[in-house]
């Protein structure tokens, strides 16, 4: 992936990689952790990503971050024996992690896990997910939830984007190592603590789903869903951010919430939908360009909706993408 593509594109060798790179004056270069990710295809957790950024509006963010990079290595330190020294990359706006395991089969495969893995869930996904909260003591990005499709990993020496939007000169907005990996990719053996906590996650998170599916939890739900069902047709505050263009969060609230809101709530056809959110991020891509092509994430953002779910509640945007929440709460 770089500043010249939405999506990801394949490569067959390094050669090839270099010409795109290159085309795309080295910004935005990132190479996913693993192959194209197949429906049928199970694949083994071997390289796990710490996404560390500053918390934005500190004015010790700075400082905040250090620490939280230092309490992670210092976590991984203790939680693989000391068996590996992983790759920290400060690539403008933060750091990133990578860290390199040994491991001989997806997690899939071992019925320690399946046993009390829940329904659908990707048990080495999910590992991915676990060991980035985990290690960075719940400091790592939240709106970063690695996989298979979006282990994406910055190269280094290219350049950063936001960092050059910023007025950062290029070698302020370059990718730059801050500690090598010692080349050694710890075994399951050398990682034990670490799947022992992973384990524990997953047997909490089967308690927690047994006791929603309980039979009061049940009768709540169907209650919320009738409530659903005769909703009023119209959200105040995501009338009110359809109305206004922003230069940041574009993505966001394409998928998570304006087209779940046009298509499930409002009902719109999806021409209807499509035509909105396209009136929208135009006004957005005047006040600040856009980094993705508008029709390919409008596509599959009327897809992913197309399957029932709602727009997140304002309470839960709180958490889970504070600065936009408090834009939009300044704007209404």
């Amino acid at each position: 992936m770089t500043a010249n593509y939405s999506g990801q594109l394949t490569v067959h060798n390094k050669e090839e990689m270099i010409k795109i790179f290159e085309a795309a004056d080295f910004i935005d270069c990132r190479i996913n952790a693993y192959p194209v990710a197949q429906n049928e295809i199970l694949y083994i957790p071997n390289i796990l990503v710490i996404d560390l950024d500053p918390k934005r509006g500190l004015k010790t963010d700075s400082k905040l971050l250090k620490q939280s990079l230092k309490k992670t290595l210092d976590n991984i330190s203790e939680y693989f024996n000391d068996a590996i020294k992983p790759l920290v990359l400060l690539t403008g706006n933060g750091y990133h992690v990578y860290i390199v395991l040994d491991m001989n089969e997806p997690l899939e495969n071992i019925e320690e896990y399946v046993s009390v893995n829940l329904k659908e869930k990707q048990i080495s996904v999910e590992f991915m997910r676990f060991a980035k909260t985990f290690l960075s003591d719940n400091k790592a990005d939240r709106k970063n939830n690695p996989s298979f499709k979006s282990c994406l990993l910055r190269v280094p020496y290219t350049l950063n984007s936001k960092c050059l939007n910023c007025g950062n000169a290029e070698q302020d907005s370059e990718v730059r190592i801050i500690q090598n990996w010692n080349n050694h990719a710890p075994s399951t053996h050398e990682i034990a603590m670490l799947l022992s906590g992973f384990y524990t996650h997953l047997v909490n998170n089967r308690i927690s789903e047994d006791r929603f599916t309980s039979l009061n939890d049940m009768k709540n739900r169907v209650k919320l869903d009738s409530k659903r069902n005769t909703a009023a047709k119209s959200i105040n505050w995501i009338e009110t951010l359809l109305r206004i263009p922003l230069s940041d969060h574009r993505k966001y609230c394409t998928w998570r919430i304006l087209t779940p809101y046009l298509l499930n709530v409002k009902k719109l056809s999806n021409e209807e939908a499509c035509s909105l959110m396209n009136d929208w991020l135009d006004k957005c891509n005047k006040m600040e360009r856009l980094s993705f092509n508008p029709k390919v994430k409008i596509n599959e953002a009327l897809k992913c909706a197309s399957k029932g779910y709602y727009p997140i509640g304002l309470e839960k945007l709180k958490t889970d993408n504070k600065k936009l929440y408090e834009e939009i709460m300044t704007t209404i």
